[in-house]
Order: C-alpha cells, then structure tokens, then sequence
C-alpha cells in the first residue's frame, strides 16, 4: 500500500505491506516526527507503534480499559512502521509492572519485519480479592525494541475490577 501525506513542512510518503498505513502517519502526527522527512535522516531503521484497533497508544500515555466484573483483557498490537526489523528486547518481549492482578497473558512475536505486526494480550483479573472489592490500580507496560526513537516504548494501563469470588 503506497500513501502520502502531507502536514505542513513534513511529506510522509511509505510503502507497507500491511493496511497500519494512515495509523503509521496518525502516530508520527502525535509524536511530531514522519520517517523519511525533513531531518529524520534514519534510513534503515526499525520503528514501533502501539495500536488498539485503530487507535495509536502512544508513548507516555495512560490507556483506560474501563470497568468491569471480575476480568478485563485486551488485545494491542504493535506495528513496524520503519525499514528494518524491529527486534522487541525484553524479556519477556512485553513486561507489565504494578500490583498481581496484571498480567500479560499472550506475548508477541520478538521479531517484527518492516510493515509487519503482532499481537499481544494485558489482562486485570481479581486474583487476590473478595466479595466487593474494589480493584483499580494502574501498572506500566514496557516494550524494550531496537527502535532508535523509542527503545523503551512504554504506557500506563487503567481498570477498574468489581471482584466476583465471595468471600
């Protein structure tokens, strides 16, 4: 899919093998910067976004999961927006810091090729809790990459859990 944009002094113009195109150039919005335009000077170099859906979650920001009884999950995926492979360095490839009840119960793929993209699975679940208690503690996800702009692209989660064990 070949796409051009253009937003005041920058020109985006890409090729990816995937449909993330508009979200590629949506994210470089939000972050002030397009691959490829005036002063990147990048060439060859691997680039992550994360996406709910549609929807870039950038870095730095807090991703609200709603409310919910007893689980919450949800699937992101990241994207390779630049012209090389996008190596995620972590172990695991996505790392989830805050209280038990978050977890990341589907891991994406460790290695991403230019225009690809994965998957991966945070869930907030009542592990600990009983009767009707409350649980809204945020956690950080972290995704450490060979991305030269974001080596540790990272984001806040929110939930809210209605615990349903009695108790």
């Amino acid at each position: 899919m070949m796409f051009r944009l253009d937003v005041g002094r920058h020109l985006f113009k890409k090729t990816l093998r995937s449909g993330v195109a508009v979200l590629v150039a949506a994210v470089f919005l939000m972050a002030g910067s397009c691959p490829g335009g005036e002063g990147s000077g990048d060439g060859g170099a691997p680039s992550i976004i994360v996406l709910d859906g549609t929807t870039p979650v950038a870095p730095g920001s807090t991703k609200d999961l709603g409310s919910a009884m007893c689980t919450i999950a949800i699937m992101l995926t990241i994207a390779n927006a630049g012209d090389a492979v996008l190596d995620l360095s972590g172990t695991p490839p996505v790392q989830i810091t805050g209280i038990s009840e978050w977890s990341i119960t589907t891991q994406p793929q460790d290695a991403i090729d230019p225009g690809n993209t994965t998957d991966f699975i945070i869930q907030f679940t009542c592990a600990s809790c009983t009767g009707s208690t409350t649980v809204n503690d945020p956690a950080t996800v972290t995704i450490e990459s060979n991305d030269p702009d974001y080596p540790g692209y990272s984001f806040t989660v929110t939930g809210s859990l209605s615990c349903c064990s009695s108790g």
